[in-house]
């Protein structure tokens, strides 16, 4: 345990805080804009669920490389 708290700075905590914070707002946002936009009934809440959940994961893998790359800038931390 020693070994783990020498080894886990501020830094680390807090993009491990912002980063599920920002996956969560665009997780949601794309959630409540497909299923805003639904239509035809049963059938469309199914599109919507799958493309909402494909938008979503690719939008969250190319997030995540920009905001690892502008967590590492602001934040000094080691690439």
């Amino acid at each position: 345990m020693s070994g783990v708290w020498d080894g886990v700075t501020s830094k680390d905590i807090l993009g491990g805080i912002i980063k599920p914070i920002v996956f969560a707002l665009i997780i949601s946002s794309i959630a409540c804009q497909k299923g805003l936009s639904t239509e035809g009934g049963t059938v469309g809440v199914g599109r919507s669920t799958t493309r909402s959940v494909v938008t979503a994961s690719i939008t969250v893998i190319i997030a995540d490389f920009f905001l690892a790359r502008a967590l590492q800038y602001i934040l000094n931390l080691p690439k």
